[in-house]
Parts: C-alpha cells; sequence; structure tokens
C-alpha cells in the first residue's frame, strides 16, 4: 500500500516593521509589524505551487491585529504601500519546476 501525503500549508514569508506606520487600533507611530503569508499545496512535502496570499497587520503595542480585507478606507490609503505584492520565494514553485526540467533534461541529453 502506498500513501501519498499531500496538502496545503500556510507560512510567513517577510516580515517587516516600518517606523511611519500607525497602528489601526490604538494610533500609536512604528509599532506594527507587516507580515506576508503564502499558502502553497505540496506533495510529499515537495511544494508544487502557492494558490494564495495575503498580508496582515499587527501591533506589538496593543496585541490587535487585522487583515488587509478588514481595515477602514482612511486605514486602506495609510497601509497601500506595504500592500502585498506578486513576489513570491521561488522555492514554492520548485515541485512544478523540477516536474518540467527534469523530463526535459532528460530528453536533451539521452
Amino acid at each position: 500500500m502506498f500513501l501519498i501525503n499531500l496538502g496545503s500549508a500556510p507560512i510567513k514569508y517577510d516580515s517587516k516593521r516600518p517606523q511611519d506606520i500607525i497602528c489601526h487600533n490604538c494610533k500609536h507611530r512604528g509599532q506594527t509589524f507587516v507580515d506576508k503569508y503564502l499558502k502553497y499545496f505540496y506533495i510529499l512535502y515537495i511544494p508544487i505551487f502557492t494558490y494564495k496570499y495575503w498580508t496582515k497587520y499587527e501591533c506589538v503595542r496593543c496585541n490587535s491585529s487585522v487583515d488587509e480585507n478588514d481595515l477602514s478606507k482612511d486605514n486602506k490609503e495609510t497601509y497601500k504601500q506595504f500592500k502585498t505584492k506578486k513576489n513570491l520565494p521561488i522555492w514554492t514553485f520548485s515541485g512544478l519546476l523540477a516536474a518540467i526540467f527534469i523530463p526535459l533534461f532528460y530528453n536533451i541529453f539521452n
């Protein structure tokens, strides 16, 4: 019997603490972390592709956190420069790249 281990896993791939951002709850400047998360699909713990990414804002002072979808209109303008960009780590696509390049190199060199 062969068991295939597949699923998805969320990870935090980037975290910054900009000094010019103001907390959405306690209104203190420089106390908010901007954390970027992604969720990827894996087979046998080898990441195949990324299918979801989001940004979360967490204040150290008041311990409140908010996703970018739950921000008010005023805070969306302030946090706009820290919004998640499409620059995702290449290792999250390593299984897909291996599935493409291994057969390609095998056919070229044989």
